[in-house]
This record gives C-alpha cells, structure tokens and sequence, in this order.
C-alpha cells in the first residue's frame, strides 16, 4: 500500500511541475523583455514567431524604457490538444498607444492586458 500512495505522490509532483512549466517559460519571457532582450525573450513563448515580437518590440516596448510587465495571474488550459494559459499581465508605466492598441484588440480590461 505504501508503494501505491508513493507512486501517486510521483505523479502528482510531476503533474504540478509540468503545470509550472509555462508559467515558468512566461516569467522568463517577461523578465528578458523587461530587459530588453529580445532575442532571448523570444525563445520562451514565440520561438517560431519572432517578427510579430520585434514588430511589437519596434511599435511600443523599445521608445518606453520604463514600461515593464509583471505577471499577475496565469492559468492553464488544454486547447486543440496543446496547453495554453490564459495570461493577466499587468503593465507598468504604459503610454497611451500602448493602452490604446490593446483596448482596440480587445485585450485591455480594468489596466491589465488580458491574453
């Protein structure tokens, strides 16, 4: 019986260790954008996609050196049989094209930006 209640510890380690790991991947991102490493913020959530980072980068990071982000609230989903995770981010010091462009894409709500 003890082996049994140790074998379901294991897998519940390493079921909220993988839950973690997006969200670990997303606070990397964050901090290496806050950092203003683009090309190695890139690799923890767009690794395929890295004109559509330097492109916002370009539009709204790189003019605002005291705009950072902050994760507030990150919850993961099962969508198409990939993991997602709804991310709350909050965004400190944002100047108003910031704010505007993501009230416009509908991602804006209460001065978080909701993804």
């Amino acid at each position: 019986m003890t082996n049994i209640k140790l074998l379901l510890l294991l897998i519940a380690m390493i079921g909220l260790q993988s839950c973690n790991h997006g969200e670990r991947k997303i606070k990397k991102f964050l901090s290496r954008l806050n950092a203003r490493e683009l090309d190695s913020s890139s690799e923890y959530v767009w690794p395929k996609d890295h004109s559509k980072l330097y492109v916002f980068n370009q539009r709204f990071v790189k003019d605002n050196e005291l705009m950072s982000f902050e994760l507030e609230d990150c919850n993961s989903f099962e969508n198409n049989g990939s993991m997602s995770y709804f991310v709350k981010l909050k965004c400190n010091n944002p100047n108003n094209a910031t704010i505007d462009y993501f009230k416009s894409i509908g991602k804006y709500r209460d001065g978080f930006i909701i993804q």
